[in-house]
């Protein structure tokens, strides 16, 4: 079973490259037909120009979509406040479709300002569902003690092995598991090849070339990248692929029994049309990469 697709909208936030209102407002607008599982977006977002929020609402999108919406990513003390005003302006903007809220940055220190804010949404909101967006799996277990229905994460080939027992855990709690930056920040877009590593740029962290471990990891980062390209290619000849290669990407991570949401982005119309419709790959192939060839392509995150 393929996992569900969502949408997620910080590429047409302008944080990743200059896109006019506009034209992200198109892009939202030619897929409103399309039944998403999922549109991911964040108060955070507006920070690239675009306010996502406005983007959505003049496109006058289906109510059957559900939107889930991260908060507290500037939250650094957890106040309860803070975190009550974003889902407000959220629930004020989507109405019934505001699903679920997220907590975009989540630690222990946190928790118990985040588990007040938890009883005061079930209090006052029980039909909303609740999460975390982490890299952390002792974040998650400490999370699960205070119920929550979803957990988001980093899930792509490069970085597997760092964040795939999250999922792996929050299915075995019976948590939502919800996979997003699975292109590695665009290294597997498909865009870069081991000979690009003075093009690729981590516009959004700035990830790169600041210490001598940073540049030895982005190194590695950016051979898995030709490597996982090169198998890409193998691929789509062994088993008669005609997809792209984030669509593979996507595709591969949308595949993984763990997975039961996958966001998928693009700051292009035909990146996003094709993303949204993810393969199903053949169960050897998955064999192949998740048996065979996923070790041969970790490398540390940066």
């Amino acid at each position: 079973m393929i996992a569900k697709v969502g949408l997620g909208t910080l590429g047409l936030s302008g944080k990743y490259l200059n896109l006019s209102p506009d034209y992200a407002r198109k892009i939202i607008q030619s897929i409103q037909d399309v039944k998403l599982e999922v549109i991911d977006s964040a108060t955070v977002y507006e920070e690239g120009g675009n306010s996502i929020d406005k983007l959505l609402s003049d496109s006058k999108l289906p109510k059957n979509n559900s939107i889930y919406f991260k908060i507290g990513a500037d939250n650094f003390d957890g106040c309860i406040d803070g975190l009550i005003s974003e889902f407000n302006a959220a629930k004020k903007m989507y109405g019934r479709m505001l699903e679920c809220i997220i907590l975009h940055k989540t630690n222990l220190e946190l928790i118990d300002a985040h588990k007040n804010f938890f009883e005061y949404m079930r209090e006052n909101y029980p039909d909303i569902r609740l999460g975390v967006s982490t890299y952390s799996e002792v974040v998650l277990d400490a999370y699960h003690r205070l119920n929550i229905d979803v957990v988001q994460a980093p899930l792509n080939m490069i970085d597997y092995y760092a964040n795939e027992r999250i999922f792996r855990n929050a299915r075995e709690h019976g948590i939502t598991t919800q996979a997003r930056s699975c292109l590695a920040s665009g290294l597997l877009s498909g865009r870069y090849s081991e000979d690009d590593i003075e093009h690729f740029r981590d516009s959004i962290r700035g990830r790169y070339k600041l210490s001598p471990d940073q540049v030895t990891i982005y190194n590695k980062r950016i051979k898995a990248a030709a490597r996982i390209k090169e198998f890409y290619i193998y691929a789509c000849r062994k088993y008669s692929l005609n997809i792209s290669m984030s669509n593979f990407a996507y595709s591969v991570i949308a595949n993984l029994e763990s997975v039961d949401q996958i966001i998928i982005g693009g700051t292009t119309l035909q990146q996003i049309q094709e993303n949204l419709c993810l393969a199903k790959l053949p169960h050897e192939l998955m064999t192949e990469i998740t048996e065979g060839n996923m070790h041969a392509w970790q490398a540390n995150t940066l």
